[in-house]
């Protein structure tokens, strides 16, 4: 439960956002490659295949410092404050970035047409989740697993683990676009904002503290220290 549900939440929140971020950061930037009726359509091809690339790349270039940062803070804080300060503030921002949204509807489902707060504003707070994804489960959920199980059962763990959370992006991709026509960018982001909670809960009640700690002593395991006899 500590290490398989979080994974699969995990999955589930930086599948979703990152393959679907389109809707939050177009209202932002535009198209970079503006579109012309005259172009031929090998270049209108190239323009829009740019365009997905840029969406899809901007969060996770400004949530990649967030790695470092947990490699640097792992023995200190401890894997189990990472990974639930981590969940908390993905909660927290998807709850504002929700908040700050404008949404239209029209024959093709809810769009968001706006924000409460400035474009760059908007687009630096929905940046931050990808930080704190990095800085938090994207980074714990692979370590914990590696750590919690006994030497007999700890391939076992993480492999089931690993396993869950393929399945939360595998339901992600598959169910993401129907989610996304159907409810809306914002209120999608308000139920990752419920999952990431229930995260940041499964980690603190089951997940035990791995810093400082040898495996032997995570595991609660007992060195047993081989001896020889010695015959005359």
């Amino acid at each position: 439960i500590g290490t398989a549900i979080p994974w699969f939440i995990l999955d589930i929140a930086f599948y979703g956002t990152g393959l679907y971020s389109s809707p939050i950061i177009a209202p932002i930037f535009g198209s970079p490659f503006p579109k012309s009726a005259t172009v031929l359509p090998l270049s209108v091809f190239q323009g829009d295949l740019a365009y997905a690339l840029f969406l899809g790349a901007v969060p996770y270039l400004v949530g990649f410092p967030g790695y470092f940062t947990a490699v640097a803070l792992l023995d200190k804080l401890g894997r189990k404050v990472i990974q639930i300060q981590g969940f908390t503030m993905m909660a927290i921002i998807y709850l504002l970035v929700s908040a700050v949204m404008i949404v239209t509807y029209t024959s093709k489902g809810p769009k968001v047409s706006g924000f409460l707060i400035p474009a760059e504003a908007a687009f630096l707070l929905y940046a931050l989740s990808f930080f704190f994804i990095d800085f938090g489960p994207n980074t714990t959920t692979f370590v914990i697993p590696a750590e919690v199980y006994p030497v007999r059962f700890r391939t076992t763990g993480h492999g089931i683990s690993a396993a869950s959370g393929k399945l939360g992006a595998a339901i992600t991709t598959y169910l993401f676009p129907t989610l996304l026509t159907s409810m809306g960018i914002k209120n999608l982001l308000v139920m990752l904002a419920v999952v990431s909670i229930i995260g940041a809960l499964l980690t603190f009640f089951f997940v035990p503290e791995t810093k400082n700690k040898s495996l032997e002593e995570v595991a609660k395991e007992e060195l047993v220290t081989p001896t020889t006899t010695a015959k005359q």
